[in-house]
This record gives C-alpha cells, sequence and structure tokens, in this order.
C-alpha cells in the first residue's frame, strides 16, 4: 500500500475512536441547542448515513468495475437513522464494525485496486481511493464540528 492510502486508511480507521469520545464527552449536547444548527446526535447520524453510501461504494467498485453508482440523499438516509429509534451508543457500535471491516478490507488491497473506478451518476468516474478519499475528508469536517459542540 502506498503512503497516501495507508494515511487514508488511518484516518478512517480512526473514527468510530472519535466518535465514542465525541458521544461521551458531550452527552448533555445530543441535541441542538438551535434549530438551524446540528447535535452531536445528527453529526452521528449523518456520517453513518453517509458512511453506509459512501463505504458500500468501495466494495462495489472492487466486485464489478466501472459499477453505475446512484447518488443518494445522506440527510433523508440519516431520517431514516433517526425514525429507527436505536439508541446512538449501539449507531456507533454497528458504525465501529462496519469501519473494522472496511478497514481490514483496504489493508489488503493492491495498488490496482485502488485504481478501480466506478461510474457516480453525478461525479462521473470516481476510484476506490477517490471514495476514500472523501469519507476521510467528510469525517474531517465533522469531527471538527463535534469537538466544537464537546468545548461548548
Amino acid at each position: 500500500m502506498e503512503p497516501v492510502e495507508q494515511e487514508l486508511v488511518q484516518r478512517l480507521a480512526q473514527t468510530p475512536a472519535w466518535l465514542r469520545a465525541a458521544l461521551t464527552a458531550g452527552d448533555h449536547r445530543l441535541a441542538a441547542a438551535e434549530p438551524d444548527h446540528w447535535g452531536i446526535g445528527d453529526i452521528i447520524r449523518h456520517i453513518r448515513a453517509a458512511d453506509a453510501i459512501m463505504s458500500t461504494r468501495v466494495f462495489q467498485i472492487l466486485v464489478r468495475e466501472g459499477a453505475p453508482l446512484p447518488a443518494f440523499d445522506e440527510r433523508a438516509w440519516g431520517g431514516l437513522l433517526a425514525a429507527s429509534g436505536i439508541p446512538l451508543e449501539d449507531q456507533v457500535a454497528e458504525f465501529a464494525l462496519r469501519r473494522a471491516e472496511l478497514v481490514a478490507m483496504l489493508r489488503s488491497l493492491t495498488p490496482d485496486q485502488w485504481q478501480l473506478s466506478g461510474q457516480h451518476e453525478l461525479a462521473g468516474s470516481v476510484t476506490v481511493a477517490d471514495v476514500c478519499r472523501s469519507v476521510a475528508e467528510h469525517e474531517s469536517e465533522h469531527r471538527a464540528q463535534l469537538e466544537g459542540i464537546v468545548r461548548g
């Protein structure tokens, strides 16, 4: 694995730990304080929804190069997660299992597999590396947001 991919995998591997930390440190801030802002619970569900959509694309590309990758609304997906009523602790635990599986699989990829691509209906051709980079960048943005909420 190239250094760039190693760094991506490391970033992806860290997400469950900082989600757990935010949930523990900010349990009094699970709901948003203001209607137009997200609380910790909203952010966790959003990250889970985005992960369910985007990480699945990695597997789709690897089993079918050129796979069609439909666009989904992660906010609508997150709304379904919220409506489920499953406690956030359980949602984070489920996320951690899925992420461990993704990270283990990514560590086994060859350099050529990182460059396999699928066809996203809006973004066009995207590689496994592109998808992983998008997930890592998206999660970094929300990590900063969570840390700000926890700090108060």
